[in-house]
């Protein structure tokens, strides 16, 4: 029974940390059971893990939240009671900015999910599929993140660009690609500077993330027999507190380094597992 509490709690980690980190969180769940020889224990245990980290953020965003939902409070408000001075929401503050990226951004993810999910599932889990993307992806984040300037405002994002960001996020439906990594490529490359692209990255995961809980969550959850309900919550519990310090360390890094960092991390797994499989 203590091994399965340390596995669960050791998963638990690993969705925390990597959820939110650009090193994909679904290519190291997936993988880690099959390179330690550790029993797999299902989506529904994969779903609640993600269930601990989506709390993470939201309790250590919990102010932007509500300065999200405040500015657009605001908007909705001034639009209805003066409809001439209609403009686009992203024209008028960060805030309101940074909700309408989120929210455009996650209708290709909704629609590219419900369309491709049988098909990821059953031909993009190969490890030699995942360990390829996590190379590639790891040189495309450090070009992107060479080639751009630092300069750009959120309040200038429109409907084109922030439908563009959901289609690259959208991407992450593919194992090892990160859905924290395709957002701070493309946010990179539409010029935001690195602490800017990490915020876009952590609020673009709250409808993304919080809809494939809710979703998967609504089409019933089946626990493992061999897990039980007491690792199930020591991996939860595991995987909100490694959250709130994935969150802390990306925001470090994105402030006073750049993204060669997690490059050098997706290549170097990424030669871990084509040497392990070999």
């Amino acid at each position: 029974m203590e091994e399965v509490y340390l596995q669960a709690i050791l998963l638990g980690i690993v969705q925390g940390i990597c959820e939110f980190l650009p090193i994909s969180s679904s290519a190291h769940l997936l993988l880690l059971p099959q390179l330690a020889d550790l029993p797999y224990w299902g989506k529904s245990f994969d779903v609640a893990l993600h269930g601990g980290s989506l709390g993470a953020l939201l309790l250590y965003k919990r102010k932007l939240w509500l300065q999200i939902l405040n500015s657009w409070r605001s908007y909705l408000s001034d639009m209805w009671h003066n409809p001439a001075a209609r403009e686009w929401p992203s024209y008028r503050d960060p805030f309101l900015s940074l909700g309408f990226i989120a929210l455009v951004g996650a209708i290709p993810v909704a629609l590219l999910g419900f369309l491709l999910e049988d098909y990821v599932e059953v031909y993009a889990h190969n490890p030699y599929l995942i360990a390829t993307t996590l190379a590639l992806w790891g040189v495309a984040m450090v070009w992107s993140d060479r080639q751009s300037p630092n300069d750009r405002e959120l309040e200038s994002v429109g409907w084109g660009e922030a439908w563009r960001l959901g289609i690259v996020q959208s991407l992450a439906l593919f194992p090892g690609v990160s859905r924290s990594g395709a957002v701070l490529t493309i946010s990179r490359l539409l010029g935001f500077a690195r602490p800017q692209a990490g915020l876009v990255a952590l609020v673009t995961a709250l409808p993304v993330v919080g809809g494939a809980f809710l979703v998967k969550m609504a089409r019933g959850f089946v626990l493992d027999p061999a897990l039980g309900l007491g690792p199930l919550v020591a991996g939860v519990a595991a995987s909100f507190l490694a959250g709130l310090a994935s969150i802390r360390l990306l925001e470090g890094i994105l402030e006073r380094a750049n993204l060669i960092y997690f490059a050098g991390y997706r290549l170097a797994l990424s030669l871990l597992i084509f040497l392990r499989l070999i």
